[in-house]
């Protein structure tokens, strides 16, 4: 795919008190083959270094466009209003902290372009936030569909590529979580016959796990997988705790059979500036 023919891809990048971590989610945006991308940062009203150190890092690439918001009201507004600001034929989102492989979004844009494909996305690697940078891969499965959403938020947002069109004014993320499996659901519902397709079998995004996430409490995460069949799906209070039970048992396949065994990060991959 060449430079004159590549269609425009959004990346989509929150940001609230990132200073650690902004400068290596945006230089793996920087570092992409393909280049024709507008990057939309929206910096949810830090108070720490992050506004001068994104500045700096975007200066003299008209690529990157800096938002900042006049209160700080989450990240679920935060990228609707990078969202209402989009003029691309595709969206892409990456948080903060995350990193993608150089060759994500070349990779992502081949596929669709070759198979006609209008969602995509591909394995993750799971990186804990220490010294050794140890992580699991995380493989979805290669189709999904409306009714796979049922069991489980498969896609993950940070290597996940749509047509924009697919969009309609009023779909946004809402403040609730977990906000992307609620976007997910409510993407396919308004397009019932879309299906989302894995476009590779290695993972080329990189999601940070802190260690404080990994002792997370998983009673929020079953109360919140809880409120998506009874809100969202709009199920009763039976099939509602039914389903959630066939959610946290998929979540647990998930992980004994779907994570491989702990791996060092790929040092090639990750260009942040402590390299």
């Amino acid at each position: 795919m060449t430079s004159s023919n590549q269609p425009l891809v959004s990346i989509i990048i929150p940001c609230f008190n990132c200073a650690s971590t902004v400068l290596e989610s945006l230089q793996s945006v920087q570092s992409q083959t393909f280049s024709n991308f507008q990057c939309i940062i929206v910096d949810d009203c830090s108070t720490d270094q992050t506004q001068a150190l994104v500045m700096s890092f975007i200066e003299g690439d008209s690529r990157f466009r800096y938002l900042i918001t006049q209160s700080n009201q989450g990240v679920s507004s935060a990228r609707n209003l990078a969202l209402d600001n989009c003029s691309s034929q595709y969206i892409a989102f990456l948080d903060s902290d995350d990193l993608w492989h150089p060759e994500f979004l070349t990779l992502a844009l081949d596929y669709m372009s070759t198979n006609s494909a209008r969602f995509v996305y591909s394995p993750v690697l799971r990186f804990i936030d220490n010294a050794k940078r140890t992580g699991f891969v995380k493989v979805p499965p290669f189709r999904v569909s409306l009714s796979s959403l049922l069991t489980n938020n498969h896609i993950p947002l940070v290597t996940a590529v749509f047509d924009a069109s697919l969009l309609s004014p009023s779909l946004r993320f809402t403040p609730q979580r977990p906000e992307d499996y609620i976007f997910w659901i409510q993407l396919f519902t308004l397009n019932p016959s879309l299906e989302g397709f894995r476009f590779s079998n290695l993972p080329l995004g990189f999601y940070r796990v802190s260690p404080k996430q990994r002792s997370s409490n998983k009673i929020i995460n079953i109360k919140r997988a809880y409120y998506v069949y009874r809100s969202v799906w709009h199920f009763g209070y039976v099939k509602s705790l039914f389903m959630t039970l066939v959610y946290v048992a998929n979540s647990l396949l998930d992980y004994i059979f779907q994570f491989s065994a702990p791996r060092n990060f790929p040092s090639s991959v990750f260009l942040g500036p402590n390299s």
